[in-house]
């Protein structure tokens, strides 16, 4: 993010840069945008993008730009591939992931995960709550550890991760049954789970048949989320209705974290 000063105003002027993939970056400005639209700030989410995988350089050089004080992504990221953080709020400790990084004015970085905040917020205002609830997520990368956090921290009582790359799941798993005396684990293992909540952007991870036999296992008064990147259409929301399951979007959840970024990066304070 840079301040400018606009010369025919005299007003200074916001941009924000977004690490990610074009496809979420469209969706996320969509979300970013509207809401500072909302809130008449002088603000824009500006796209950056890389066609080689983010490492603690290329994130290092946008941060050293002049006048950048941070970052945000569109998706978790790994902090072992961000420049060296000093500073980390709680679940960004607990998971060793970050929605946003910002530079402090001795020069250090701090980092913060949002994601999880954001999206059990969203929920709450639906009237959801993952307190008692048998959980299944689909997917076993940074998205959906913050799902899965998320889960936890606000009560689920047992949740289940499936991702062909199991070993992605079992150290997610790993690193989080400290949290919760809940049942977790990598495997299909319950016939009534209360939600489904699908991660995964790819199509080819979305088979008809799997996703028949995951929705067949949710209560028929189950709820299911789409995290994130994907509209209230898509394809796994869609199938779900055809099964009677409540459908919920994870747009909103992106409006949710907007709230986060703009304390991290102090911008409330403006408002």
């Amino acid at each position: 993010m840079r301040a400018l000063l606009n010369s025919e105003t005299n007003e200074t002027q916001r941009e924000y840069v977004v690490f990610g993939s074009p496809e979420a970056q469209a969706r996320i400005l969509t979300s970013f945008n509207t809401f500072f639209e909302q809130l008449d700030l002088t603000a824009l989410c500006i796209p950056s993008y890389s066609r080689n995988k983010l490492t603690s350089s290329t994130i290092a050089t946008d941060l050293i730009k002049a006048n950048a004080w941070g970052v945000a992504f569109d998706r978790p990221q790994p902090i072992d591939d961000c420049p060296e953080l000093s500073e980390l709020n709680a679940d960004a400790e607990t998971i060793q992931l970050v929605s946003a990084i910002r530079k402090l004015p001795d020069g250090r970085y701090t980092g913060a995960l949002f994601d999880s905040m954001g999206l059990a917020a969203h929920l709450a205002q639906q009237g959801l709550s993952f307190k008692g609830q048998k959980v299944l997520i689909l997917g076993a990368g940074s998205q959906s550890a913050a799902v899965a956090l998320a889960a936890i921290q606000n009560g689920a009582s047992h949740m289940d991760l499936i991702d062909p790359r199991q070993y992605l799941g079992e150290k997610l798993i790993a690193r989080l049954q400290c949290l919760s005396e809940a049942s977790l684990g990598s495997s299909f293992r319950l016939t009534n789970y209360d939600v489904i909540v699908n991660t995964w952007d790819s199509h080819s991870m979305l088979q008809q048949g799997a996703l028949a036999s995951y929705f067949h296992n949710v209560k028929s008064n189950g709820w299911a989320v789409d995290t994130g990147l994907s509209l209230k259409d898509s394809y796994f929301l869609k199938m779900a209705q055809t099964f009677g399951i409540h459908t919920f979007s994870g747009i909103p959840s992106l409006r949710k974290q907007v709230r986060y970024y703009l304390e991290f990066f102090g911008e409330l304070d403006r408002l």
